[in-house]
């Protein structure tokens, strides 16, 4: 039996997952449709072998979350049929830069995306207008980002962006969630009077050494805010001074 049932421990896919314990084959294929169980992950640490073709994801009955970890450059494009996927996570997938590359735009109900980390070929990712959980790694040559478009968005980390200079939050009120790290030319948070402060509203930042931190002032009604490694609010009470501000 060359899979296995079992759980993550991840915030955004902590549903019991199908994994691959070996290559895929036909019975592999039965086995995923027979179980009703839409969530897959294939990583060769536990087993899984690519033949080189995903084409085989076009068998299976449904998949609402995709997991992947794959060094080998990869053509994804098989899971644009799958018009149900809500969840994705790509960790370590190479993409390449020229065609048939990654087109966020397919997946329009996407609402989880985790991505470690980007790579040249992939494209759109402001069209994902339903995400509620994004998490990037190694977001490099972008300078502007717009995440205006995704009014549905709560959760939003960054791990590594070198060239990023502005990031529009405007619209985002349901954001909760903000970690930005690693973001050396960030100079411009806009928007940020949009979201809505909550008790349980959780803000990191760091590496920014650009940034104006008296905008953090926006989030004095959350559970956690830190700035260059230093915290200013935790557990819901003031630690430290408010950057910035002389008193």
């Amino acid at each position: 039996m060359n899979y296995k049932v079992t759980s993550t421990r991840h915030p955004a896919f902590s549903e019991d997952e199908f994994v691959a314990t070996g290559e895929w084959t036909h019975d592999l294929t039965e086995a995923y449709n027979r179980l009703r169980k839409p969530r897959l992950l294939l990583t060769p640490y536990e087993g899984w072998n690519y033949s080189g073709s995903f084409d085989f994801l076009r068998d299976l009955w449904r998949i609402e979350s995709f997991r992947l970890f794959n060094e080998i450059e990869t053509d994804l494009t098989p899971l644009y049929e799958r018009q149900e996927l809500k969840k994705l996570g790509l960790l370590g997938v190479r993409i390449s830069k020229k065609r048939p590359g990654l087109d966020f735009a397919q997946f329009p109900n996407l609402q989880v995306l985790d991505i470690r980390c980007w790579t040249g070929g992939m494209r759109n990712l402001d069209r994902s207008i339903r995400l509620k959980y994004l998490d990037i790694w190694g977001y490099n040559n972008v300078k502007e980002w717009d995440l205006s478009n995704c009014s549905e968005l709560e959760v939003l980390e960054v791990h590594g962006a070198r060239a990023l200079e502005t990031i529009n939050l405007t619209g985002l009120k349901l954001l909760r969630s903000l970690t930005l790290l690693a973001v050396p030319k960030l100079t411009e948070l806009r928007g940020v009077q949009d979201i809505v402060v909550r008790p349980d509203s959780w803000v990191r930042i760091d590496g920014a050494k650009r940034l104006d931190a008296t905008i953090l002032k926006h989030f004095s009604g959350a559970k956690h805010v830190s700035f260059q490694g230093k915290r200013i609010i935790s557990e819901g009470k003031n630690v430290r001074p408010w950057p910035g501000f002389s008193s």
